[in-house]
């Protein structure tokens, strides 16, 4: 006969249609929010890790990368996975003790680099796995109830998860953020890469695993807070592997929410136009990859002459840029390694997503063309609103000749003029008409961003 009280749920209903349902969600977790919107501008953010470094992230391979990101116009540089090691040095099973790694490092650690990247005019940022913990680090070891169990055993086996409401774990987490801080890192990307399954049952006195998940999850959630509290200034974002966890309580208490660990640029557009169906724009971030280097290829990596060649066009960073530009832009790939013509796109973009911050945080989406799918072959449109304007997104997929048509007369007026302002030197035709927007494509896989005034 046990029972437990669930989480807070909420109930709506809109006069209207699925955008009618997501403007007023997004407004909801909007001032649900415990950091606001408007105490926090969208950055462009390079991270090291997706489609670039990887888990190589050596100092020689830091400093050209660090410096491009400056020249691109990022204002947050974040060094991921790779970083730390265990207590004991040992850098294969590490998770849990977060110490830097000397052995590539050196003795001042970070530090270094830190100072680098704020030389450069960006906020040093680095990646952690707060929940995560293996079984032979020292984090491990604090005590007898430093990860969380299911009926005496560890939930997540060898690679477990701490145990949020031990202080012992709170203050060992806390001191290894401190080191870090003190030497200028301001932003935490953490991430969360295992399922805790239906939940865990020491340090609680009720009998559902639920509950005893709940309550770890309330002590993650207020130790979150306490950062805040304790390190002045410091942004968090929730990766959650590709948002692996990215419900109402994770927008709640945190800066910023990864949308996806897509590698794939061609598919990001629909994981994009899905997510901000359930999370504001500006706590959205969506990674772009121009000039990107897969899991394979990571080692040692040098643009081959094909390699060059297929990106001599430009069409592919440009549809990688369109697509960021809703949400917060996570930049990555070997952008040290572009081409003139493909590093200015980069450029190019960053400076437009920047002007648009301000409709980004009070604007909310439309979807005039619906909901694209996953490698479905099409042209199609996302686009976002605001009292100020409308910004529109334009993509094809399908053939090298393809032409789309949609009507926009739900957020313009007749007498609306529209602005094709991405890529720069676009040779793609687009007509607006009494709202009728007619978009016409000379190749597949190219992408245009349009700023439209309202009515």
């Amino acid at each position: 006969n046990g029972k437990y009280t669930a989480e807070r749920i909420f109930l709506g209903i809109v006069s209207g249609g699925f955008e009618d349902a997501v403007h007023e969600l997004n407004q909801f977790k909007r001032q649900d929010s415990v950091i606001r919107p408007q105490n926090t501008t969208p950055y462009v953010i390079y991270n090291t890790y997706m489609n670039a470094l990887w888990l190589n992230q050596e100092p020689n391979k830091l400093v050209p990368l660090i410096k491009a990101a400056a020249n691109a116009g990022c204002e947050i540089f974040c060094i991921d996975a790779g970083w730390s090691r265990s207590k004991d040095g040992n850098t294969t099973d590490y998770l849990g003790d977060w110490y830097q790694r000397e052995d590539i490092y050196g003795e001042n650690g970070l530090k270094n680099i830190a100072e680098l990247i704020k030389q450069k005019g960006m906020i040093p940022g680095i990646w952690f796995e707060f929940d995560a913990c293996v079984d032979n680090t020292y984090g491990y070891t604090l005590d007898n109830e430093t990860m969380i169990k299911r009926y005496g055993d560890r939930v997540g086996g060898k690679r477990g998860f701490y145990n949020m409401k031990n202080e012992k774990v709170r203050t060992y987490l806390k001191e290894r953020i401190r080191e870090l801080y003190d030497i200028g890192f301001r932003y935490i990307k953490n991430d969360y890469n295992k399922n805790t399954g239906v939940g865990c049952t020491n340090n609680y006195d009720g009998d559902s695993p639920a509950e005893g998940l709940i309550q770890n999850a309330d002590a993650f959630y207020a130790f979150i807070n306490e950062l805040y509290a304790e390190f002045p200034g410091l942004i968090i974002e929730n990766c959650g592997s590709g948002a692996l966890r990215s419900d109402n309580k994770i927008l709640r208490n945190f800066t910023l929410q990864s949308t996806s660990d897509q590698e794939l640029y061609k598919n990001y557009p629909s994981v994009m136009m899905g997510s901000m169906a359930i999370m504001p724009p500006e706590k959205a971030g969506v990674w772009t990859y121009p000039y990107p280097v897969t899991f394979y290829e990571q080692e040692n990596f040098e643009p081959t002459e094909k390699y060059i060649k297929n990106m001599a066009d430009g069409n592919q960073t440009a549809f990688n840029m369109v697509t960021a530009m809703f949400g917060c832009m996570y930049l990555s790939g070997r952008i040290d390694l572009c081409d003139e013509k493909n590093f200015e796109l980069i450029r190019e973009g960053v400076e437009l997503y920047k002007k648009n911050r301000t409709h980004i945080q009070t604007s909310y989406p439309i979807y005039p063309t619906g909901i694209h799918r996953l490698n479905k072959n099409e042209c199609f449109a996302f686009g976002t609103v605001s009292n100020e304007k409308l910004t529109l997104a334009v993509w094809n997929t399908d053939s090298e000749e393809k032409s789309i048509c949609m009507d926009l007369s739900k957020w313009i007026g007749n007498d609306s003029k529209i602005k094709s302002v991405y890529p720069s030197d676009t040779d793609i035709n687009c007509a607006l008409e009494k709202c009728l927007l007619k978009v016409n494509f000379r190749q597949k896989n190219t992408a245009v961003f349009y700023e439209i005034g309202i009515k």
